[in-house]
This record gives structure tokens, C-alpha cells and sequence, in this order.
């Protein structure tokens, strides 16, 4: 079964085009024989409605958030409840059969605290509920994608105890694209790809009185040496930084390529997917 994996995230999800963009992933997907999943986002929306709440998000070096046991509530409402279902809602306007998810249902993902729970006397409970994945399954998907069904996941997981977890959408992204050994991984967000200001291409040395003048245009193409002399640099950082791990994570177990790009037009995603906008992750 030929499969495509589509990650929305950021102010993406809220934006008048996302409806131009959903019927663009089922247009394209058609027009090659594809089925195609989305797993989606949504941690600004949470932190805004968790500050309403008054809880400060809070995140960890590798851009986790530390999900307590009262912004698990927040979590479960915004992303399984408000993102997920306006998702689906949208879908059906243009004519997509979607099914929202969570990364718990139907066993899809097994988690763990990436905390361990050895202080229950701590006046804090930041990070209890942060989980990192442990294993996947792929039933349920194969079933609904066998039946013409498009799966829309959020990142409300469990451990084996049925605890709720809060994991990281790139992270669930990337591994379900490792599951389904899947050609192209692509991530949509706010960002047009990796700024990459100061990255000559490998085999090229500036003049020593030559300075490379900044550029705010994404890389078009970037290899695993290029991304990790980047985030050395620190030119790759906070949240990209998180992302391009995990994409180079998702090279070294079979994914082809990772596709980072925004849309802002209709037709933005076929250039996108044709290599020509935003930035292609290789090996």
C-alpha cells in the first residue's frame, strides 16, 4: 500500500487556507494511487489555553513539553477535542472521509513517562505526563486506510497502564513513517524550511576576505552533515532544532526523505512535494 504522511502544525491549522491545503493532500494523493494519514499538531493553542487556565508551559532543552497533571486535561480538550474534531469538520467540506484519533486509540501507540514517577511527595507534577514512544501498531490504520478512510492523529498517547500522555507530534510522525517505511516524511508548518544563513554547499570555500552575506531564503537541500554542522551553529534551534533530529532520526531507519515547508498558496504543497519549495532533509 502506498502511503503518505502529512504533519500539520502552527498557525497552519487555524489558517483561511487550510482548506485549500486538505483538498491539495487528497488531490495529489489521488492522482498517484496513495492513501495518505495526518498527524497534526497544536501545542500553541494549548499553551494559550493552558495560560487561560493559569499554567505556565514549561519545556525541556530538546523542546519536550513538560506536561503536568492539570495541563494533561488542557491537552486532552484542545488537541483530542477542538483541533481534532475542527479537522475532521473541515475535511468533510471538501469531500474527505476523515477519522480523528488519538495515538492511543485502537493500541496505535504504547508510551511511557519520560519522568519517572519516584518523588510522589513532590510539590510538582511538570513532565509526569510527557511521554516518549515505545512501540506502534499499525492495524488499525491499515484498516481504515484499506477502506478509503483518512486518519487524522493527534498526540494524546497512554502507557500500558492506560495513564494519559501528552508525546510529541514530530516524534509520532516520524514514527509512523519509520513503521510504514515510507519514500517522503513531510512536515507543514509556519516556517517555508530550514533558514539556513550561513551553510555554503560542502565542497565550497568562501575567499578568506569573502563574508556570505545572510540569506532568509530556506536551504532547498540539506544532508545529515549539513544539519548537524547547522545545529552546531546554532543556526538550527528551539523548535527546528527538535524537528531535524528527528528527521535525520527517521533517514537512519529507512524514511527516504523529509519534506519542510509552509503553504501560503494554492499549489505550494505540489512544489513542495516536487522539490521545489522549502527544504528537502536527505541523507
Amino acid at each position: 500500500m502506498n502511503v503518505l504522511l502529512f504533519k500539520l502544525s502552527g498557525s497552519i491549522l487555524q489558517n483561511k487556507r487550510i482548506l485549500s491545503l486538505l483538498s491539495e493532500i487528497d488531490d495529489y494523493c489521488k492522482s498517484i494511487g496513495a492513501k495518505y494519514i495526518i498527524v497534526h499538531g497544536g501545542g500553541a493553542s494549548l499553551s494559550t489555553y493552558s495560560k487561560r487556565l493559569g499554567y505556565d508551559p514549561t519545556f525541556d532543552t530538546e523542546g519536550n513539553r513538560l506536561t503536568s497533571t492539570e495541563e494533561m486535561t488542557a491537552a486532552i480538550h484542545i488537541l483530542a477535542g477542538e483541533i481534532r474534531s475542527n479537522l475532521v469538520h473541515l475535511c468533510k467540506k471538501v469531500g474527505i472521509a476523515a477519522v480523528g484519533l488519538c495515538a492511543s486509540d485502537g493500541n496505535m501507540v504504547e508510551a511511557t513517562t519520560i519522568q519517572q514517577e519516584s518523588e510522589p511527595s513532590s510539590k510538582s507534577s511538570k513532565g509526569m505526563h510527557t511521554g516518549r514512544i515505545v512501540s506502534c501498531n499499525l492495524r488499525l490504520l491499515d484498516v481504515l486506510l484499506t477502506n478509503n478512510y483518512t486518519p487524522i492523529i493527534n498526540s494524546i498517547a497512554c502507557d500500558k497502564r492506560g495513564k494519559s500522555l501528552n508525546i510529541n507530534a514530530d516524534d509520532l510522525a516520524c514514527a509512523l513513517a519509520i513503521q510504514y517505511r515510507l519514500e517522503q516524511l513531510v512536515f507543514l508548518s509556519d516556517v517555508p524550511g530550514i533558514l539556513a544563513q550561513t551553510a555554503p554547499a560542502p565542497s565550497t570555500k568562501p575567499a578568506p576576505s569573502t563574508k556570505p552575506a545572510p540569506t532568509t531564503k530556506p536551504a532547498p537541500s540539506l544532508d545529515r552533515t549539513s544539519i548537524l554542522d547547522l545545529i552546531e551553529k546554532k543556526i538550527i534551534h528551539s523548535g527546528m532544532k527538535k524537528k531535524t533530529r528527528m528527521a535525520l532520526h527517521a533517514l537512519k531507519h529507512g524514511v527516504k526523505k523529509v519534506l519542510i515547508g509552509d503553504y501560503v498558496k494554492d499549489g505550494d504543497l505540489t512544489l513542495l512535494l516536487n522539490h521545489k519549495r522549502g527544504t528537502t532533509i536527505h541523507e
